[in-house]
């Protein structure tokens, strides 16, 4: 490895991570604008100590860093400063020597106040991606036509996370001025719901549960279980002081959270500690399972390093992808 690929590696961070629709490999991308693909037969297989460990594909997606990706089909789609890219599976997972974005789009914001995309959700039943960024305005994207659906307005300042509630067509965000909103694209461009009003205690993940019913929230503040079916807060989880939370996941009826400890931690909904687990980074950014294959039903978790850490167990890490 070269001095600059020690350099790289020593600075990086993996913001986001997403697995294929098939499950069969796993996507990243990271603060040097990377998305690296990796094989996950490849890292699994035991006779593989170190080639397997290593992307399959590395390629310089974005200009600056990349900080959200998201499945829409068969695409992947990848948020950064002031675009937003998507890029065939089929390509990125193949043997071709090159692979170009299918379609890229920019934000309707002036270049002299360039926003990030820090989040994105897409909804099936519309065919509809959702990116949220640094101007506090949602963004809908036809991906097929190419084209800005709409604008979804409310939060004042960055809005750090997005997700899909389960379900429906509705879409929940938060951001750094402390509110969570649900928002209906069929009904209005403003919030339909405020979970959480604006206090300026940022919100940095948002998650929902298969059933649509059950969301968690984190950021600077502990973890909070709410029941969207009655729209009540249930409960926090009790992390440690000053630990704020950056990823979260519903996954095996369990809740994952992440965030600026050495530590992945697993919940009941209930609130109950499972586990604390050693994750290896001093802070993680994003936590990811894999339910789309029984043969790759991993756990995977990424932040402060260019190691993406592998659960093949959810009580130990098994071993670490390098993005170089």
């Amino acid at each position: 490895m070269t001095g600059s690929s020690n350099l790289k590696s020593y600075y990086n961070i993996v913001f986001d991570q997403q697995f294929s629709p098939f499950g069969k490999h796993l996507a990243t991308s990271d603060i040097f604008g990377q998305i690296a693909v990796f094989s996950l037969s490849s890292a699994l297989d035991s006779t593989n100590q170190s080639s397997g460990k290593a992307a399959s594909r590395l390629l310089k997606g974005h200009r600056g860093p990349a900080y959200s990706l998201c499945n829409a089909g068969s695409l992947l789609v990848s948020g950064g400063t002031q675009e937003l890219k998507a890029w065939k599976w089929e390509e990125l997972v193949g043997n071709s020597e090159a692979v170009d974005p299918v379609v890229t789009l920019s934000p309707p914001i002036s270049a002299a106040s360039p926003v990030d995309i820090n989040g994105l959700a897409y909804d099936k039943q519309s065919q509809t991606i959702f990116s949220a960024g640094g101007n506090g305005k949602i963004f809908s994207w036809d991906l097929s036509a190419g084209k800005l659906k709409g604008t979804f307005s409310g939060h004042k300042g960055c809005i750090y996370c997005v997700c899909m509630r389960t379900g429906s067509q509705q879409f929940i965000t938060g951001g750094e001025d402390g509110a969570v909103y649900v928002w209906d694209p069929s009904a209005s461009n403003s919030p339909v719901h405020t979970i959480k009003a604006g206090d300026g205690r940022w919100i940095g993940c948002v998650a929902v549960d298969q059933s649509g019913e059950w969301m968690v929230y984190g950021g600077s503040d502990a973890p909070v279980v709410f029941h969207l079916g009655s729209m009540n807060k249930i409960l926090s989880l009790p992390v440690p002081d000053g630990v704020v939370s950056q990823g979260a996941i519903f996954a095996k009826d369990n809740i994952i959270t992440v965030g600026s400890e050495p530590t992945v931690r697993h919940w009941t909904v209930n609130g109950l500690p499972v586990a604390a687990v050693p994750g290896g980074h001093n802070h993680a950014f994003s936590v990811a399972f894999n339910d789309s294959s029984v043969h790759y039903e991993v756990l995977a978790v990424s932040g402060d390093s260019s190691d993406v850490n592998i659960f093949t167990n959810f009580g130990y890490k098994a071993f670490s992808l390098s993005v170089c």
